[in-house]
């Protein structure tokens, strides 16, 4: 029956150390060696890249407006990391590479990308210093882009945060104003030639006693009208009454003055005197009374005649009066159509006078503000960057770090060691005869080992 035996080593000395190593000599070896390796491949594989260093310097404190007074100021860290920041900004990168593209052109070279990831700025120090770099394989390129970063930041400083005199606005709002005034009194101008416009106040006037004139003369014409009718009609019934006395006593009434008629009137009446003498006289078919009549009768008929012309006269004089009339009411009716336009007339002139007014204001605003700005520019300093360091010389940006290819094979050999003594720790075999002889308690003869090594 074969007996369990508890191996219980001593600890060895240096033939047992190195015994483990010569066994576990694959474990060290390939953790170094894949190591080693590893770290060579990986600094290998990193470029040459060559850095160029400028200087610029802010001076600190910014005008809210040209207009005030004061400063106003951050504290140091927070106007340093926003530089930094806008710095590494795509808006100066921007403007960066537009530079950058123009200066190649203009050389005939190709155009070359400025990489965002390579611009790199910081403080120095606690002061209002900022270095700015850029990293490139080629240290022409490298020295070129900084130097296009660093006008770039500085064109972009100066135009966007600092107060320039605005000369440009001042112009274009001017400008603008100017345009706008002259537009208004343009279309003033105009209203009033397509209206017949000169002085509303005056017109106003002279149309309202133009229209009251216009009504007394209506109303004077309507009463003669209305006189000229009632005679007209008076004449008329009186031409249509058989008795020649109505006749005569119609055409004496309204035509007294008229000589002719008078006369005729006369005349007509003495004859029907002697008419009514001579039938008294003579038979009904004598010749004296005969001519006497036919007299007569010509007589009315002359008179009759006289009055119907009279009749055509005062209806042309009615006509004429009545067309009067009408000249009249067209014209009272153009006054008042006038008087109608003039609230509208007035409400719109009224509108471009105070259009007008406003940008009179505006423009004399804007003058006097230029004048304060230019001399507020003139007196106070600005928040400015200048350029402390050019863009300096490229130097070789190392990419490979030698410490570490040189502490991880170190490491890996310790790691390796350990791993091997590990490993060979929990291998409970028998591994050499003297390991043999303390678990036994037995000496050893021989072993196969040794004396296949003596046979040979």
């Amino acid at each position: 029956m074969q007996e369990t035996t508890t191996l219980k080593k001593a600890p060895g000395g240096a033939r047992d150390f190195l015994a483990v190593l010569f066994r576990r000599r694959w474990i060290i070896g390939s953790i170094f060696a894949v190591t080693t390796l590893t770290v060579v491949a990986i600094n290998l594989s990193q470029p040459l890249f060559y850095e160029s260093t400028g200087k610029v310097i802010l001076k600190r404190g910014m005008r809210d407006n040209l207009m005030q007074g004061g400063l106003r100021t951050m504290s140091w860290e927070e106007e340093l990391a926003s530089e930094v920041e806008t710095i590494q900004s795509g808006a100066v990168v921007a403007k960066a590479q537009e530079a950058y593209d123009a200066q190649r052109m203009a050389k005939g070279q190709p155009k070359v990308k400025i990489a965002l990831d390579r611009v790199e700025a910081r403080v120095m120090g606690e002061s209002n210093v900022i270095a700015m770099s850029y990293q490139d394989r080629n240290p022409e390129i490298a020295l070129e882009v900084t130097d296009a970063l660093m006008q770039a930041y500085m064109a972009y400083r100066r135009n966007e945060y600092t107060l320039q005199f605005p000369k440009e606005f001042f112009d274009s709002e001017v400008a603008r104003v100017s345009s706008e005034l002259e537009h208004w009194r343009a279309q003033r101008q105009a209203y009033m030639s397509a209206t017949g416009t000169v002085d509303l106040a005056v017109e106003s006037r002279a149309d309202k006693e133009f229209v009251s004139q216009q009504e007394g003369e209506l109303a004077r014409i309507e009463r003669d009208v209305a006189e000229r009718r009632q005679a007209l009609a008076d004449m008329r019934a009186a031409l249509k009454e058989p008795d020649g006395g109505a006749v005569a006593l119609m055409a004496g009434g309204t035509q007294a003055s008229d000589a002719v008629i008078s006369e005729l009137k006369t005349n007509l009446s003495e004859a029907r005197v002697r008419y009514k003498e001579m039938e008294t006289i003579y038979v009904p078919q004598s010749r004296e009374l005969l001519q006497m009549k036919s007299q007569v009768v010509q007589m009315e008929a002359q008179l009759a005649a006289e009055v119907n012309s009279r009749v055509v006269m005062a209806e042309s004089q009615l006509r004429a009066l009545e067309a009067k009339a009408a000249q009249v009411r067209l014209a009272r009716a153009q006054g008042e159509s006038r008087l109608a336009t003039y609230p509208s007339r007035t409400a719109r002139l009224s509108e471009i006078e105070m259009r007008i007014a406003a940008l009179t204001r505006n423009y004399e605003d804007l003058s006097r503000a230029s004048a304060q700005a230019k001399i507020a520019k003139a007196t106070s300093p600005d928040w400015t960057v200048d350029l402390l360091t050019p863009a300096g010389r490229p130097y070789a940006k190392n990419q490979r770090d030698y410490v570490r290819l040189a502490l991880a094979p170190i490491f890996s050999l310790i790691i390796g060691l350990g791993l091997a003594f590990f490993i060979d720790g929990l291998d409970a075999t028998l591994k050499s005869p003297r390991e043999t002889e303390e678990a036994l308690e037995l000496p050893v003869l021989a072993s196969l080992t040794e004396h296949k090594e003596r046979r040979a």
